[in-house]
This record gives C-alpha cells, sequence and structure tokens, in this order.
C-alpha cells in the first residue's frame, strides 16, 4: 500500500464518490511491492483518473491534458508561484488538516488566477497544471455560463459545482472577464446582480473540495479584497525575445525550414504573444505542405502578417527596407 504522505497527496486532490478508495485499494493490492516509500502512487493516481465519471456536462469539457511542464515557456516568476499552486495542492490534506492550518475559516479549495494578454499561455498553464497533478480538467467557459437573464447565471453555478463535486479534477473558469468586467460599473439592478454573482462564484469556489483556476484577460478594476480570496494571483506577461526564440523552436517543423530562415530573425522582428507563433508557425506549414513541403520565409511573414492582420495591428516591414 501506500505510506502515509502519499495517501495524504492522493486524498489531497478532491472528493471522490464513497466507492473510489475501495477501487484504488485494490489496485495498489495488485501493484507489485517494491519496498520504496510512496511506491504506488502513481498506479494510484492513475486509477483515480480513470474513475472521474464521463458525466454530460452542459456548461464544461472535460478532457486529460498532455502538457509536459516544460513546454511552458514563461518567466521564472510565473512558473514559481504556479508550482507553488501544484505543491499546495499535493500538500493540502498534510498543511490543512493534519497540521490544522485551514486557511482564514475557508474551504480546502486551492484556488488561482491567472491574468494577461490572449494567447499568453494561460489555458497551456493549467493544462500543464492537470498534467502534473495527473488530473483529468474540467473546462468551462464562464461567458457561456454567464446569462443575460437575471438570476440564471447563479443556477447555472450551481448545477455546475454540483456536477463536478464528485470528480477528483482540477476546475479551469476560462474567459472570467466575463464575470469581473462587470463589476467596474453599478448603474442598475443587473449590475448590482452581476456582483452578487461574483460573490456567490467566490463563496462556491471556497467551498470547492479540490483545486480551481480562473483566466482573465483584464484584471484593472478588480478589489483587492477580492484579490485577497485567491491563493496565488499570477501574472502571464507578453514574451519578450529569448521567450519568442524558444517558442518559435518549439512550433517549427524540423528539417522543413528553408535555409536562410532562422528563429532568431523570426523572434527580433516579430512580437508575437506564444499562441500567435503557434498559429502562424503552424500556417506556414500548411502552406509548406500544400507546396514543396518547405517552410520558406515567404510563408512564414504571410502567415505572421495574417496574425497581425487578426488582431488589426500593422504589419511591421523589413528593418532598414522599404516595406
Amino acid at each position: 500500500g501506500l505510506d502515509q504522505a502519499a495517501a495524504d497527496e492522493l486524498a489531497g486532490r478532491n472528493w471522490l464518490d464513497a466507492d473510489a478508495p475501495r477501487r484504488v485499494a485494490a489496485v495498489l493490492l495488485t501493484a507489485p511491492a517494491t519496498g520504496v516509500v510512496g511506491a504506488g502512487l502513481e498506479e494510484a493516481l492513475a486509477e483515480v483518473a480513470s474513475l472521474t465519471p464521463p458525466r454530460a456536462l452542459r456548461l464544461a469539457t472535460r478532457r486529460t491534458p498532455e502538457v509536459p511542464w516544460g513546454r511552458l515557456v514563461v518567466p521564472a516568476e510565473t512558473q514559481t508561484r504556479l508550482a507553488d499552486l501544484v505543491r499546495r495542492v499535493r500538500r493540502r490534506v498534510t498543511v490543512q488538516l493534519r497540521w490544522g492550518l485551514a486557511a482564514g475559516g475557508r474551504g480546502r479549495s486551492v484556488i488561482g488566477l491567472l491574468h494577461g494578454d490572449s494567447g499568453t499561455g494561460k489555458t497551456l498553464a493549467a493544462e500543464a497544471m492537470a498534467t502534473r497533478l495527473q488530473l483529468p480538467m474540467l473546462a468551462v467557459d464562464l461567458s457561456l455560463v454567464v446569462s443575460k437573464y437575471i438570476g440564471e447565471t447563479e443556477k447555472n453555478l450551481a448545477e455546475l459545482f454540483a456536477a463536478a463535486e464528485g470528480f477528483a479534477a482540477l476546475l479551469f473558469f476560462d474567459e472570467a472577464d466575463a464575470l469581473f468586467g462587470r463589476r467596474t460599473n453599478v448603474q442598475d439592478a443587473h449590475d448590482r446582480y452581476a456582483n452578487i454573482e461574483v460573490n456567490y462564484l467566490l463563496q462556491r469556489l471556497e467551498a470547492f473540495e479540490g483545486c480551481a483556476i480562473l483566466a482573465t484577460n483584464l484584471l484593472q478594476g478588480v478589489d483587492e479584497a477580492f484579490l485577497r480570496r485567491f491563493d496565488q494571483v499570477i501574472h502571464f506577461p507578453r514574451p519578450g525575445v529569448a521567450e519568442r526564440l524558444h517558442i518559435w523552436r518549439g512550433h517549427l517543423p524540423k528539417g522543413r525550414v528553408a535555409p536562410g530562415v532562422t528563429e532568431e530573425q523570426l523572434a527580433l522582428r516579430f512580437e508575437l504573444t506564444g499562441g500567435e507563433i503557434r498559429n502562424a508557425a503552424i500556417g506556414a506549414a500548411f502552406a509548406a505542405a500544400d507546396g514543396d513541403g518547405v517552410v520558406t520565409g515567404a510563408l512564414l511573414e504571410a502567415a505572421v502578417a495574417e496574425e497581425f492582420n487578426k488582431k488589426g495591428r500593422p504589419f511591421p516591414g523589413r528593418p532598414g527596407g522599404a516595406g
């Protein structure tokens, strides 16, 4: 079986239905005894992941990400804060239950807020966390949850949490600005109600037994008291030249790039986010596959120009050139 620390780590992932511990124990009994402390945790986590029922959730998508931590190209501080959230999930039972250090009257949830421009890696980071914790991910688009009918949002959230409560999963709320953006200007009953809905979401998150991550493009107008309710508020800045170089290297097809085209040139010349670089690399690869199989500078320029065009930004001409 598991030693105490491994059992605590397993229990910290989330509450499961009453039958789950028995089924996990059955897996451990059949696993080979290695004599190594903590052995069997990998098998137990794999079993827990398979146990999560694929319920038909109206407002969430269940998926099992496989994003290695090394694929995250973010500044060291961002990565350190993400690693802290992972540690909090793993050591939740030890610190909160065994050591009695509950989070200020809150539930035993671990809640993180990721903020930064679109394409800077917030969703990828949540997927990398889920992969590292060996948890499936329940992805919720809050713009679908927030209803134009007063009272519907709270009902939708209640339904979502009721469905998610039995999962061992990382709960990921994308497009969270759908809620935050409406707190800043309380002009009518609907705006006041939107604030009640935000408070309901936070109360329900705090009572949630597990890890929840919210991602937003906006952070202005969110008050301090609101931010204090998160375990970590993590900024995802636009990538600098070094990060862009790393991302280009990760997305261009090996052995298919024309001589003379360098990732260094692309990283220096084009101020793109990770998401935009991925889109441009894939676009150029499809164009190359439809031609002679070589990703040329011209194909990359056309694909990058398309990314600038999507955002209504002017395409930068060649340094020192006419265009």
